[in-house]
């Protein structure tokens, strides 16, 4: 039972927004649960009662490029865990994350294609259709308007669906947010590097494709503990898929940079010099052996140096 990454996992106590699987489970995050939780949203998602536990995530957090600055990751994952405590799992590629048995699933929403989606939706992704110049079969929409049949667009989760299709829509929105019009202001003369505006649309982007998981599935084995690393970013082309890959380049050698944490998916540019802390990995992809430093899902900012 193979599933795209960023389908919903629906069980009769939460729902899992799913990362990665095996052949028994799927992992993911607890995005919305029935059990209690104090200062959160309770939303209705099919005709049920829900709890927004991913709020905690997100809240009161400010963007830093800091070396090291934590995130609310872990004040989500704690207060979820507390609730689920037999569904936590700490993955030891990905990260602490939570995992559901494959038996004890009640039904799989997967990101919508276009001729899934209404007028409005479809409206959305003609205009990216041409401005990213891909065909809008390759563009899905996922989140919580997998879900919602409203036409407020205030934040619409889309996943461009294809290895050569997700690299061209990461070189578009590098353009893309140059023009005032797109830009989503964050902070004084800051604006998101991956999100923008389209029309009355705050646009969210990912990218999949067939092989994305290879990492999480294969076998890697730790040969370098974390330790702080400055490398020059060389190649940005796979940095809008899930996790977001980076070729970098450190004193000694050509490595990659693989991380789950979704702040740093189109994060970075080519020729940056970025700073961070993580383990250095071994494993092989089509039989050549590779090296890749791995920042878990509850990473933390990288300090970014941009000329």
């Amino acid at each position: 039972m193979a599933i795209q990454k960023h389908s919903y996992v629906l069980t009769k106590d939460f729902i899992l927004c799913c990362l990665s699987e095996d052949n028994q489970y799927f992992y993911g995050e607890i995005l919305y649960g029935k059990k209690p939780l104090k200062d959160v949203k309770v939303v209705y998602i099919l005709g049920e009662k829900y709890y927004k536990y991913w709020e905690l995530e997100s809240m009161r957090r400010k963007h830093s490029t800091t070396v090291g600055k934590k995130t609310n990751y872990n004040k989500y994952i704690e207060s979820t865990k507390k609730l689920y405590p037999k569904n936590y799992y700490f993955h030891k590629i990905i990260g602490k994350l939570f995992r559901i048995s494959k038996e004890k699933i009640i039904k799989i929403i997967v990101p919508k294609k276009y001729n899934e989606l209404n007028r409005d939706k479809k409206r959305i992704a003609n205009i990216l259709s041409l401005k990213f110049s891909v065909s809008h079969n390759c563009i899905l929409v996922g989140g919580s308007k997998l879900f919602s049949k409203k036409t407020n667009f205030s934040d619409f989760d889309i996943i461009i669906n294809g290895k050569k299709e997700g690299m061209k829509v990461s070189k578009s929105i590098t353009k893309l947010i140059k023009n005032e019009e797109n830009r989503l202001e964050i902070g004084t003369k800051k604006y998101h590097p991956r999100r923008f505006r389209i029309k009355n649309a705050i646009i969210c982007p990912f990218a999949i494709n067939s092989k994305d998981n290879y990492f999480e599935t294969t076998k890697a084995k730790v040969i370098e503990k974390p330790k702080e690393v400055i490398a020059k970013v060389i190649d940005c082309s796979d940095s809008l898929f899930s996790p977001a890959v980076y070729k970098i380049k450190n004193e000694k050698n050509k490595v990659y940079l693989i991380s789950y944490f979704v702040g740093h998916n189109h994060l970075f540019n080519k020729n940056d010099i970025i700073k961070f802390k993580a383990p250095l990995y071994e494993f092989k992809r089509e039989k050549i052996k590779k090296r890749a430093y791995v920042i878990p899902i509850q990473g933390s900012w990288v300090e970014i140096n941009r000329k």
